[in-house]
């Protein structure tokens, strides 16, 4: 029997490594339950906090070395090949491109990984005179990660209404922005955003603005949103209008989790 796993061949047992690209990115569906913590490092010659954030559904394999050593095991023979990268580990590159899955899915997981953390933000590029985010703390909390859907609220200064909404769709990935009042209502701008554009870049989409948008803000149908996940290092929020200066740029600084801010606007739990 044979079973192809990203750059390795196993067959009967034995491996095949093909030229391995450290691109190839691994998802071990069966891994937590069949390796446990304590024999994790055994299989994949990683360090704990690697194997911990494997057991937790996310594994990045760095070396096809890792497989020769372990091929019979039933585990990995029936692993299929798939997953997100730079999610963690102290022994493992941080910043390698997606072999053979979308840059859709490439920012889908990195975003998703952050799930539950929370990061303070600064402002690095903005309109001339634009006090939007000027003198205030900004804060984005990656609060709930669904299946299809991940909701981020942005939070300036005690400001609460904001929440981006990373959606996935049959064509790839829509960003939204929810805007509430503070008794929780739909503010009367709200939901305004667009799909990503294709194919887009590992870790870096452009959202242009939909049709809805352009009927709901006229003014804002040249918007191009930007999302960038750079990991362990920062998560970008962009925004530019094209054909004028209008630009924003906000950076977040992954290094560094901040405590988780209050529940947005219209929210009552996580």
């Amino acid at each position: 029997m044979m079973h192809a796993l990203g750059d390795v061949t196993v067959t009967d047992g034995k491996v095949a490594p093909q030229p391995w690209r450290f691109n190839t990115v691994i998802r071990a569906n069966t891994l937590r339950s069949s390796i446990g913590a304590t024999r994790c490092p055994r299989y994949l010659r990683a360090s704990r906090a690697a194997c911990a954030a494997a057991i937790a559904g996310l594994l990045l394999v760095p070396s096809a070395t890792a497989f020769a050593d372990r091929a019979h095991s039933p585990a990995l023979r029936t692993t299929e090949a798939r997953v997100a990268l730079g999610t963690v580990s102290d022994s493992l590159p941080k910043a390698m491109p997606l072999a053979g899955a979308s840059a859709h899915d490439a920012l889908w997981h990195r975003v998703r990984v952050l799930c539950g953390r929370a990061y303070a933000g600064t402002v690095v590029e903005a309109p001339a005179g634009d006090t939007t985010f000027a003198g205030k703390a900004l804060v984005m909390h990656v609060l709930a990660c669904g299946k299809g859907e991940i909701r981020i609220p942005f939070h300036v200064g005690v400001n609460r209404s904001r929440t981006w909404v990373l959606i996935r769709t049959e064509a790839g990935l829509r960003l939204k922005h929810d805007h509430r009042h503070e008794d929780g209502s739909p503010d009367s701008v709200t939901q305004y955003g667009g799909d990503a554009r294709l194919p887009g870049k590992p870790g870096r989409l452009e959202f242009p603005a939909d049709a809805f948008t352009a009927r709901l803000i006229p003014r804002a149908a040249a918007n191009v949103w930007t999302l960038e996940v750079e990991p362990g290092r920062r998560f970008v929020y962009a925004l530019r209008r094209e054909g004028t200066d209008r630009r924003f740029r906000i950076e977040f600084d992954l290094t560094r989790p901040v405590p988780a801010p209050p529940l947005p606007w219209g929210t009552t739990k996580e």
